[in-house]
């Protein structure tokens, strides 16, 4: 498990991915960045500085993504998000202006207190509809037991 950061355009809770060709693109234009095969036999992007890998990212569903980047990565993460009107995101909500300047998205941290709020009404209720199935049952074989043993 490692921390998780990524590089998306999801603002007021709407997705604006980064399309692969897009990302391609982007990568090509880049003479620090390239697509790779590595080791694991996945394509992911790697950012090299004098033919030493600094950091890997991949693509998955419109964002761009890493683990555990170090200070010099994130920030060129960031300089990416800019050139892509996007933002660096970290794995506990916050998003990055520089390496040393995080901040949480009041306007998010708002949805994500409406959606917590449904999804807990929504497992009190299944919680409640099984509890009742549980007790209509027990209510069964108590009847049952009753009528066999007269």
């Amino acid at each position: 498990m490692g921390y998780h950061v990524t590089i998306t355009r999801r603002r007021d809770g709407k997705n604006n991915p980064i399309s692969k060709k897009e990302w391609e693109n982007f990568v090509s234009l880049s003479s620090d960045l390239s697509l790779e095969k590595l080791q694991d036999g996945n394509i992911y992007t790697v950012w090299k500085i004098n033919n030493e890998i600094i950091g890997t990212l991949g693509w998955s569903y419109g964002e761009i993504w890493t683990k555990n980047p170090e200070d010099k990565f994130l920030a060129k993460m960031i300089e990416i998000a800019n050139r892509l009107d996007a933002r660096v995101q970290g794995d506990e909500g916050e998003y990055y202006r520089t390496v040393q300047d995080a901040y949480y998205d009041p306007g998010e941290k708002e949805k994500q207190a409406v959606e917590l709020k449904k999804i807990h009404q929504k497992t009190r209720i299944k919680t409640f509809i099984l509890n009742f199935v549980i007790f209509l049952f027990f209510l069964l074989l108590a009847f049952i037991a009753s009528k066999y043993s007269n």
